[in-house]
C-alpha cells in the first residue's frame, strides 16, 4: 500500500475524529467499522511492508488480527527454511499484544521446540498455506 499516491495517511487521527458524529446525531457507520477499517488498514500496511523487508515502526496486534479475520501468520523458519502457517485463534496468548512478541513462541516443528534460529513472521493472511495453494492450483487448471 502506497501511503504517498494517496497523499494522506490512513490512520489520520484528524480524519478519524471528523467522520464521529457530532453528540445526539445518529451515524450509519459506527465507531466500531471505523475501528475495524484501521485495523484492516494496518494489517495491509504491515504485510506490505513484511513482503519488502522494509523496517517495522509497529505492529499489529493479536486482536487487530483476529477481528479482520486475519486468522493466520504465515512464519518462515530460518533453520530449515520451511514456511508454515499458524493459527492465532490456537494460541494462548494476550490479544492487546503485538503479533511480533509471538516469534519467541512460535517454534519450528522440523527444528524442535529448542532451536536457535528466530522464527520470521512473513504476513497475516485470512487462508492457511495450503488454502492458497489449492486456488493457486485452481487458477492454474482453469487456463
Amino acid at each position: 500500500m502506497d501511503l504517498g499516491a494517496t497523499g494522506a495517511d490512513p490512520l489520520n487521527r484528524r480524519r478519524v475524529e471528523d467522520q464521529r458524529p457530532a453528540a445526539g446525531e445518529n451515524t450509519a457507520k459506527p465507531l466500531d467499522s471505523l475501528v475495524l477499517e484501521d485495523a484492516g488498514r494496518v494489517i495491509a500496511v504491515w504485510n506490505e511492508r513484511q513482503a519488502h523487508h522494509l523496517p517495522m515502526l509497529f505492529a499489529p496486534t493479536v486482536a487487530a488480527a483476529l477481528s479482520t479475520r486475519h486468522h493466520f501468520v504465515w512464519v518462515h523458519c530460518r533453520g530449515c527454511r520451511s514456511v508454515r502457517d499458524v493459527d492465532l485463534r490456537m494460541i494462548n496468548c494476550d490479544r492487546a499484544a503485538a503479533v511480533t512478541c509471538l516469534t519467541s513462541e512460535l517454534s519450528c516443528g522440523s527444528c524442535g521446540p529448542k532451536a536457535t534460529f528466530p522464527q520470521e513472521l512473513l504476513r497475516l493472511s485470512k487462508t492457511g498455506i495450503a488454502d492458497e495453494a489449492r486456488k493457486a492450483n485452481a487458477r492454474r487448471t482453469m487456463k
